[in-house]
């Protein structure tokens, strides 16, 4: 890290304790200086990743703002072309004219990562933070999703949701490779795909194959365990029907010693049943030993899983968001 990376790391360290959108909301509820923690971490991989760039206005005490931009490999590979995601678009909200100087700031890092040979570019802004996502509007960002964070904490997890009739839950917290048949993670992969509320479906400019090939790498990755460290699975007649998987957050471990799970997926065949909230209830009764909590992200109108969410009894909503896409040739 060269001394202008630690002044940088320094600076984003002092504004995010008060700034209204942090990549995790709701975080300290685990430990004191858990969201802050975590952020400064993840601009310690971002400034560590030679693909990754930083944009700054300002320099030195009178730096005002900061964008975060890091390639995302997996969603390149899939697609085509150059995917890139914001990290963290930070700027302290006594700035003077903040919206002018945010939009100015994710302006200039889409022209960055168009010249860095980047095609899309997905930023995610917290609901609290109106000002950013008013400039990322007038940057040229477009709204493709909006979703919530539920977190589950150890202190209120009471007795499990039953199953349905007929319905089997099966929790895997290791021995995951091969537990799910490729016919099975195909089926999945399909399901996904096809939910036309995922922020990749819901931009036109995305092909439909190469979002395929995008859920078909992730449900594989599933499969083989290597981007899952709890699989819930949920069968009815010898059939699987549902799944439910989460990672261990290695970064807020490292950065905090917090045991959490997330990145969680769930997926169900069928809705209204109850298998999402018994496959959810599962995954919060038989955690890992020393993990005391869970969270998880749903789009806003996925119903079922909110609804589910709701229905563990053990959840608090701590985020919104709204996903957003924009592509550096301007159109």
């Amino acid at each position: 890290m060269t001394w202008e990376d630690s002044h940088l790391r320094e600076w984003a360290a002092r504004a995010l304790p008060d700034h209204p959108w942090r990549p995790r909301r709701g975080l300290d509820r685990l430990g004191p200086g858990a969201e802050t923690a975590l952020a400064v971490r993840n601009i310690d991989a971002a400034l560590a990743d030679p693909m990754a760039f930083a944009v700054v206005d300002g320099e030195g005490s009178t730096i005002r703002a900061v964008t975060f931009v890091r390639p995302r490999q997996m969603e390149s590979d899939a697609f085509g072309f150059g995917v890139a995601g914001i990290d963290l678009a930070l700027c302290p909200t006594d700035t003077t004219d903040r919206i002018e100087v945010l939009r100015a700031n994710l302006s200039q890092a889409l022209a960055e990562a168009g010249e860095r040979g980047m095609t899309m570019i997905v930023l995610k802004v917290d609901a609290g933070d109106a000002e950013l996502l008013v400039a990322a509007q007038h940057a040229g960002y477009l709204i493709y999703d909006v979703s919530l964070n539920f977190l589950a904490e150890a202190d209120r997890w009471d007795q499990p949701v039953p199953p349905p009739p007929g319905v089997r839950i099966d929790v895997y917290n290791e021995g995951i490779d091969g537990v799910l048949a490729p016919d099975d993670l195909a089926a999945l992969s399909a399901r996904t795909t096809a939910w036309e509320q995922n922020h990749h479906r819901a931009d036109p400019r995305v092909p439909i194959d190469a979002i395929e090939r995008f859920y078909g790498q992730w449900m594989a990755n599933i499969g083989a365990g290597t981007w899952c460290d709890q699989l819930v699975v949920a069968s009815a007649d010898g059939q699987v029907i549902g799944i439910h998987s989460a990672v261990m957050d290695k970064e807020l471990l490292a950065a905090t010693g917090i045991s959490l799970l997330t990145d969680v997926w769930t997926v169900a065949r069928s809705r209204g049943r109850g298998v999402s909230s018994a496959m959810l209830s599962a995954a919060i009764h038989h955690a890992p030993p020393g993990c005391r909590h869970i969270e998880w992200e749903s789009q806003a109108r996925n119903t079922s899983v909110i609804r589910a969410a709701e229905f563990t009894k053990t959840c608090g909503l701590i985020r919104g968001a709204y996903t957003m896409h924009a592509w550096t040739d301007g159109a």
